[in-house]
C-alpha cells in the first residue's frame, strides 16, 4: 500500500470503507477523470469515447484510473466493472465517500441549489483534494473536460495550494456553453447561463495544462474572448478508425498484362480516381513512373471520365529511365530478362507499355533533382513513388507540394507502407493538419486529400531526422500505424526500426524490434 496520510483532522479524507479498498494497489501514479460521459453510462460518440480511450492508454501505461462520474445519481462506492477503471465513484455520493468538514458540508449544500452545474463542479474539488490529502507521495492527474465547468472549483483550490504540489490538472476543449448559445438561440438565458459560460472560461484560463483537438475549435473559443496561448493540440485525440480499403481490381486492367512494382489494387485505384473523381482543376503528376504501371491506368480512367475533355490533358510522368541492378528481379520470366545493363535507358520500355496512348504523356526524363515544375500551374492528382531519400523528400515538398490545391488536390503515397521511407511518416505527421488521410490501397498505398493551405515556410524549409524528437517519432508512427488497416501495421512498424537504422541508432532499433 502506498504511503496513506490517515490523518482526517480538519482534512478532507476518505472513509475507511473506501480506504480499504486502496490496500495493496500500486497507487504511485493515480489518473483522475472528472466527467459526466464515458462509454457504458452515455454513448455519444464525443466527450464519452474520448474518456473511455485515455482510460485505457492510462491503464497501459502503469496509472490507477478513478472514475468521477458527474450528473449521476447512482452510488459506485468505487467498485468498477470496467477493466480500464480501478475505481468509479459518483459526485451525489460524495458525502458518503468522504470525510467533510462542517465547512465542507455548507459550501456543498449551497451549491446543490444549482445541481448541474455549481453542485458537481464543488464534489469534483472535494474528490480532488481528498485524493490529494490522501496520497502524498503520488503523481495525480486531474483532467476534466471544458463543457459545464466541472473543473472549476478544483482550480480555484489548486491556485490556493489547497491540493498541494503533487497534483497536475487539465482540461480538454470540446465544446463550450458559448458555442452551444451560437447553434440555438432559444437556450435558457438566465443567470445559471453565463455563470457556467463564465466557469469554463475562467477554468480553461487557469489551469496547469490546456488541450485542443483542434484549430478550428481553439480559434472558435478564441473568437469569444478565451485566452489560449498556453494550450497544447492534442490532434486525435478520439481514437482513429482506420481509413477506408480500396481492394478492388479491374477487370479491364488485367488483359494489359503490366509490368510494374504495384498491386493490382493500385493500379484499379488510380484508373477509378481518374475516371471518377478527377475534376480537371489541376495537373496529374506521377513521381517515379518506372515502366508506367500506374501511368496507363490513369490515362484509361481519364479516357472515361465524362467530367473533363480528356483530349486537352496529358500526364506528367517523372522517372530517371536509368536501368539499375537490382530491378533484374523485378522482370525475371518477362521479354525484360537481361534486356538492359547497369545504367542503360529504359525509356523504350516505358513508352512500349503505354503504347498507343504515348500523346497523352508529358515524359520528364532525368534526375528529379535537376527537373523543376512551374507553381502557378496547379497540381490536382500527385502520385509519389519518388520520396526514396531525405533530399528527394524535401525537393518534392518544395518544387511539388506548393501547386496543390486546398480541398481539392490528392497525393498519393506510393510507400507510405514501404520499410525503407522512414521520412514520410515524420512528414505527414509533421504536416497532419493539413492533410486528411482517406483511402488506403493494397499493398501499401495511403491517399491523403490536401484540406488546408501549408505556410511557404514550412514547404521552404529543408528536413531530416534531427528535427524530430524522439517523442515525435512516436507519435510520427503511432498515427501512421492507428489509420492504416490491421495488415499494415506490421509495415509501419518496419519502418520506425529502419528509421534508427538509418540513423545509425542500432541500439534503438533492437528495442523497437523486441
Amino acid at each position: 500500500m502506498n504511503n496513506i496520510d490517515l490523518n482526517k483532522k480538519n482534512k478532507i479524507s476518505f472513509k475507511n470503507k473506501v480506504l480499504q479498498q486502496f490496500k495493496e494497489e500500486d497507487y504511485s501514479k493515480i489518473a483522475v477523470l472528472i466527467s459526466n460521459e464515458y462509454e457504458g453510462f452515455s454513448r455519444n460518440g464525443g466527450i464519452g469515447t474520448y474518456y473511455t480511450s485515455l482510460s485505457q492508454k492510462l491503464a497501459q501505461a502503469g496509472w490507477a484510473v478513478i472514475l468521477i462520474l458527474c450528473q449521476s445519481d447512482e452510488k459506485y462506492e468505487g467498485k468498477s466493472h470496467i477493466r480500464a477503471l480501478k475505481h468509479i465513484f459518483s459526485i451525489s455520493e460524495v458525502e458518503d465517500v468522504l470525510n467533510l468538514t462542517q465547512e465542507h458540508k455548507f459550501i456543498l449544500n449551497q451549491a446543490k441549489k444549482d445541481y448541474y452545474f455549481k453542485y458537481q463542479s464543488v464534489g469534483s474539488w472535494l474528490y480532488s483534494q481528498g485524493f490529494s490529502n490522501t496520497f502524498k507521495d503520488s503523481k495525480i492527474y486531474i483532467e476534466f473536460p471544458d463543457v459545464n465547468g466541472f473543473g472549476y472549483d478544483t482550480i480555484q483550490a489548486k491556485k490556493a495550494n489547497l491540493l498541494g504540489k503533487n497534483s497536475l490538472t487539465n482540461i480538454t476543449i470540446h465544446g463550450c456553453f458559448e458555442w452551444v448559445f451560437e447553434a440555438n438561440d432559444s437556450i435558457n438565458k438566465e443567470d445559471w447561463f453565463n455563470q457556467s459560460c463564465h466557469r469554463e472560461q475562467v477554468a480553461y484560463e487557469n489551469v496547469d495544462l490546456a488541450f485542443f483537438p483542434s484549430f478550428f475549435l481553439k480559434n472558435k473559443v478564441e473568437s469569444y474572448g478565451w485566452q489560449t496561448n498556453h494550450a497544447h493540440n492534442r490532434p486525435y485525440f478520439v481514437p482513429i478508425q482506420p481509413i477506408l480499403t480500396y481492394d478492388k481490381v479491374d477487370q479491364e486492367l488485367a488483359k494489359y498484362n503490366l509490368l510494374g512494382m504495384t498491386s493490382q489494387e493500385e493500379r484499379s485505384y488510380v484508373k477509378y480516381y481518374a475516371e471518377n473523381d478527377y475534376t480537371g482543376q489541376g495537373e496529374i503528376v506521377d513521381l517515379g513512373c518506372w515502366l508506367g504501371s500506374l501511368t496507363l491506368p490513369l490515362i484509361l480512367g481519364l479516357n472515361n471520365n465524362k467530367q473533363v475533355n480528356s483530349t486537352d490533358i496529358k500526364i506528367h510522368a517523372y522517372d530517371l529511365f536509368r536501368w539499375k541492378s537490382w530491378m533484374n528481379l523485378e522482370v525475371i520470366g518477362t521479354d525484360l530478362e537481361n534486356k538492359y545493363q547497369n545504367e542503360d535507358s529504359f525509356l523504350d520500355s516505358f513508352l512500349a507499355q503505354i503504347n498507343p496512348y504515348e500523346d497523352k504523356i508529358k515524359v520528364y526524363e532525368g534526375d528529379l533533382m535537376t527537373m523543376s515544375w512551374n507553381k502557378d500551374k496547379p497540381i490536382e492528382f500527385l502520385v509519389i513513388d519518388a520520396m526514396k531519400k531525405w533530399n528527394l523528400t524535401n525537393y518534392i515538398l518544395k518544387k511539388f507540394f506548393p501547386s496543390l490545391i486546398p480541398n481539392i488536390s490528392v497525393i498519393h503515397h506510393q510507400d507510405f507502407c514501404h520499410y525503407r521511407c522512414s521520412w514520410i511518416h515524420l512528414i505527414m505527421y509533421r504536416f497532419k493538419e493539413y492533410f486528411e488521410p482517406i483511402i488506403y490501397v493494397p499493398k501499401g498505398s495511403v491517399m491523403f486529400k490536401y484540406i488546408k493551405s501549408i505556410p511557404d515556410e514550412f514547404l521552404t524549409k529543408t528536413y531530416d531526422f534531427s528535427d524530430f524528437s524522439p517523442s515525435e517519432i512516436n507519435q510520427a508512427f503511432d498515427y501512421s500505424s492507428s489509420i492504416v488497416p490491421f495488415p499494415a501495421k506490421a509495415n509501419i512498424m518496419a519502418a520506425k526500426i529502419m528509421l534508427y537504422i538509418h540513423m545509425g541508432d542500432m541500439e534503438q532499433a533492437k528495442k523497437e524490434l523486441h
